[in-house]
């Protein structure tokens, strides 16, 4: 029988095995690069000798020769997931070792090299009837072999010896069969063909002993499965095994039945020949729960390279029945591991606690990665570990993983159940500075499928989970459906990000967040969730992220940014969802942002939704802007969110030049409580702006109530601020106990504009007027534009708080200077529709104005053709007669604040706005209904 395997320099190895006895079915197995040496078994006769023969791939020169073996690979170690191997089966063939030799004629250089030897299924007998010169090679060549085998050992034996005294420590080498005694034979052979030559594994070892003097407690026999594997030369992975109950000073720690004790130890070994330092790995492979692992330092200058994998033993990627071993460091003060310059760390499947936490507690990380060479990066990758607090109720005064300057990647893994004190957490990423020059640490770090439960931070400090420093093209990617439940810091003093807080520096840095990462139950001062600070172009993309149940008692209950320094971008995106939120104390129930700078940039969009979120200010967001920031909401969804005071959905606080878009939006039975003397009240958004613009468009309101001004919008305009509507509806939006049952505006300076705008059901109670818009206009540097906008039951309501007021059943103006003036460049109310709207005691159907001069307001209306509304048997046409018509009288009316009476002025003091263009309209006849007749002005008519 024989066997082959390819050799790199293109020859191929032919290995039969001979016997004198009759032929026999045999086994043998096609070898891969990680496979064991092929194991022959005859079914009958004597032990086979063994040989390696070569054929040139290519027969050069067509010229007999004498072919002796190049080296065999003797030093790799099996992996733990060795290459699976492909068997086939054939006959071996009849030799006579008696017969004489006679010479091969070697095969034509055009011969396909399967007429050798066949991989697929080809009988073995194609080479013997071809080739019938090899029954008399094969008898003289192990003639030959035999004969001189001895001699080429003990010969082999002293050139080793020479070599090693000169390059090698000795005693180490030998006692951990680092190198292989031999380099021409195959391992298994040699130990056979010396047995049928007289010379035994034993006295084969003696010999070794006796040149080298090594005491024969450290002797190792050949045939032994441990050393035929250490002694592979491929350039593999090379497998070892730990256990608390192995030996460092007498087991070889290559198989789970000679295990190390301590990883140290197994790193500081001498590498085989063959082993390339740097691109082969190292497999720890932990038999155990140990307590012995301390102080690991992985980085270039271990003897066996940079690259390390430590994993449970027999742990396979996916497994679900893997037993985590567990590595305890509750007795250490000093880190775990160390991977710093160029080292590679993987932990799979392993089970860590904490560093010691009583007097004196540890405070250095448990895992540290660090390097001030951007261009040597340290890499630690952890796969489905678990970490958790050997005492959950004790407090921590070390991290888990701190990283200074590497790359980390954490997959499938839980950590759970540490209280921390101050500046420390379970992921602490630094990005400090090499040199004076700017240049910082570049980190990336990357965790998906993961989760962190129950992680507490006391004290001061900021993300109980992650705090990171992104400096300099540094990246943290939080992905793939991670779970962050109960993390938080205390709610007080500066205290950020319940589960993260992430510093962004520059352009290049990034912290992305998404593909359905969910945080539920997080706490914090501010940033319940996550507070993050954007600096000089800063990104941050929250992408289908889950925020729920998150609380503050300050800043965001669900995220807090803050932009400084240039600021940066904040987008979220995606179906991200925040669930019952709450800010106990200040604003933003959902996310609070500050942005002060001109490159600032917030866009929330694509479905993001917001459910149930409270607040003092801001039920769903709060946002102070300034400095020509931008904020964008496309395509969002606010439904049942609250205020206790100011903006039920959004307050924004706007100046300098900042800029609001707000498209396709949905509010949803939103509401808030109460404003204040000077501030903006409002049941779905509350802005106070200043020198900034603010756009709605395609959006709709529905539900949207205040207890004060403005049902769903109450806006202060000052210094050219602009807010404008367009293309919006305002569905059954009211306010219980004051102005504007959807829009509530006060302006000064500024400018108000709606057009396409739909009012449906709008109401106020009284003393609220103005049943779906309210406005007051403190001076004549105003603007007000409402055009091709309808209204349809919009109402002022009695049964309030008092009997006050209550005018204007759709549109309420309070001009507060004096003398008014009215312009077309200052108020423009035309193409308006109105259905079926009420005031109380009709006074002002569809419009009332509050003014120093009524008759004086209502002529500049009339001879500037300032309103304007459409005839609703024809929408086509403009009412002709508005202004003569004593139909309109009670529809459009006035009234001087001389009248006013704090409120309660009666009917008779209320006057139609254009009265004096049919004074003398009276009916003739006139006609008395006693049952349903009302004795006001222009009565009588039939």
């Amino acid at each position: 029988m024989f066997d082959s395997s390819a050799h790199a320099n293109g020859n191929q190895s032919v290995v039969f095995a001979v016997t004198t006895s009759e032929p026999a079915t045999v086994k043998a197995v096609k070898k891969s690069a990680h496979a064991q040496p092929t194991s022959l078994h005859p079914s009958s006769g004597r032990s086979p000798k063994i040989f390696d023969m070569y054929f040139s791939a290519t027969y050069e020169g067509q010229n007999s020769q004498a072919f002796l073996p190049p080296p065999v690979d003797i030093n790799s170690r099996e992996t733990t997931n060795p290459v699976e191997q492909e068997s086939f089966e054939g006959i071996n063939g009849q030799f006579d070792n008696k017969r004489g030799m006679e010479k091969a004629t070697l095969p034509n250089n055009k011969q396909d090299q399967s007429d050798i030897i066949s991989f697929n299924g080809v009988s073995h007998n194609k080479i013997v009837d071809q080739y019938p010169q090899l029954r008399s090679l094969n008898t003289s060549l192990l003639d030959l072999i035999f004969g001189v085998s001895s001699y080429l050992i003990l010969l082999h034996f002293l050139i080793q010896t020479i070599f090693s005294h000169l390059i090698w420590d000795i005693e180490t080498q030998v006692r951990r069969h680092q190198n292989s005694i031999f380099g021409i034979f195959n391992v298994g052979a040699i130990g056979i063909i010396t047995q049928d030559n007289g010379i035994g594994s034993s006295t084969l070892n003696s010999t070794i002993n006796n040149i080298l003097n090594i005491a024969s407690a450290n002797k190792t026999n050949i045939d032994s499965s441990s050393f035929i594997q250490s002694s592979k030369q491929t350039n593999a992975d090379i497998a070892f095994y730990q256990s608390d109950d192995g030996n460092d000073d007498t087991n070889d720690c290559l198989s789970d039945s000679t295990p190390c004790q301590t990883i140290n130890y197994i790193l500081g070994l001498v590498p085989p020949s063959g082993y390339s330092k740097g691109t082969d790995k190292i497999i720890i492979n932990m038999m155990s729960t140990t307590n012995m692992q301390n102080e690991v330092v992985i980085d270039s200058s271990r003897p066996l390279g940079n690259i390390v994998q430590i994993q449970s033993n027999r742990y396979t990627s996916g497994g679900t029945e893997n037993i985590k071993q567990s590595i305890k460091t509750s007795s250490y003060s000093n880190s775990l591991f160390t991977i710093t310059n160029i080292g590679h760390l993987q932990l799979l499947g392993l089970h860590f606690d904490n560093l010691k936490t009583t007097s004196p507690s540890a405070i250095v990380p448990l895992i540290s990665i660090q390097s001030d060479d951007n261009e040597q990066i340290p890499y630690l990758l952890i796969i489905d570990c678990e970490f958790e607090s050997d005492a959950p109720d004790s407090q921590i005064y070390h991290s888990i993983i701190s990283i200074n300057g590497g790359i980390m990647k954490m997959e499938k893994t839980t950590i759970k159940n540490y209280i921390f004190t101050n500046d420390r957490n379970i992921i602490i990423i630094n990005s400090d500075q090499i040199d004076t020059s700017g240049t910082y640490r570049k980190n990336e770090i990357e965790i998906c499928q993961s989760e962190f439960s129950n992680i507490q931070k006391l004290g001061t400090g900021k993300g109980a989970v992650i705090n990171a420093q992104l400096q300099q093209d540094s990246i943290l990617k939080v992905t793939d459906s991670c779970i962050f439940y109960n993390c938080s810091t205390q709610q007080f003093r500066d205290n950020r990000g319940g589960a993260i807080n992430a510093v962004v520096d520059g352009s290049n840095s990034q912290f992305i967040v998404s593909d359905l990462v969910k945080f539920d139950k997080c706490q914090s001062y501010r940033g319940g969730a996550v507070s993050v600070e954007l600096l000089n172009m800063g990104i941050c993309v929250v992408n289908n992220v889950q925020i729920k149940e998150c609380t503050v008692n300050y800043d965001g209950g669900g995220i807090f940014a803050l932009y400084q320094n240039s600021g940066g971008t904040l987008t979220i995106t995606n179906h991200t969802s925040f669930v019952q939120c709450v800010n106990t104390v200040y604003g933003g129930g959902g996310i609070l942002i500050y942005s002060d700078e001109s490159n600032s940039k917030c866009i929330i969009s694509d479905n993001v939704t917001f459910e149930k979120c409270d607040a003092e200010w801001g039920g769903a967001i709060c946002v102070y802007q300034n400095n020509g920031a931008k904020f964008e909401i496309h395509n969002v969804i606010f439904k049942e969110c609250k205020a206790q005071y100011q903006g039920g959905v959004i307050y924004i606080d706007q100046s300098e030049g900042g800029s609001i878009d707000v498209h396709n939006v949905k509010f949803k039975e939103c509401e808030a409580q109460s404003g204040g003397s000077i501030y903006i009240r409002g049941g779905d958004q509350w802005y106070a702006i200043g020198s900034g613009t603010t756009t709605i468009s395609g959006s709709t309101f529905s539900g949207s109530k205040s207890v004060y001004e403005g049902g769903a919008i109450y806006t202060e305009l000052y210094k050219d601020a602009a807010l404008t509507i367009d293309n919006t509806q305002f569905n059954l939006c009211y306010s219980t106990d004051s102005d504007g049952g959807s829009i509530f505006a006060l302006i000064n300076s500024g400018s108000l504009s709606l057009n396409q705008v739909t009012f449906i059901g709008s109401s106020c109670t009284q003393p609220g007027s103005g049943g779906a818009i309210a406005i007051v206009q403190q001076n004549s540097n105003n603007r007000i534009s409402i055009t091709e906008s309808s209204f349809t039951n919009c109402q002022t309501l009695s049964g309030g708080s008092s009997t006050q007021y209550g005018w204007g059943g759709a549109i309420y103006i309070d001009i507060w200077y004096n003398p008014p003036t009215l312009t077309a460049a200052n108020f423009n109310l035309t193409d308006l529709t109105f259905t079926d709207c009420t005031a109380i005691e009709n006074i002002g159907n569809n419009l009332h104005i509050l003014s120093d001069d009524r008759t004086a307001v209502g002529n500049q209306i009339k001879t500037g053709s300032l309103l304007t509304v459409k005839d609703l048997i024809d929408l086509r046409n403009i009412i002709s007669d508005l202004y003569v018509s004593p139909s309109y009288a009670y529809d459009y009316m006035g009234i001087n604040y001389s009248k006013v009476g704090d409120g309660y002025a009666q009917f008779t003091d209320h006057e139609p706005l254009f009265e004096q263009f049919f004074i003398s309209n009276v009916p003739n006849p006139s006609y008395i209904d006693a049952s349903n007749g009302q004795d006001i002005k222009f009565c009588g008519g039939y």
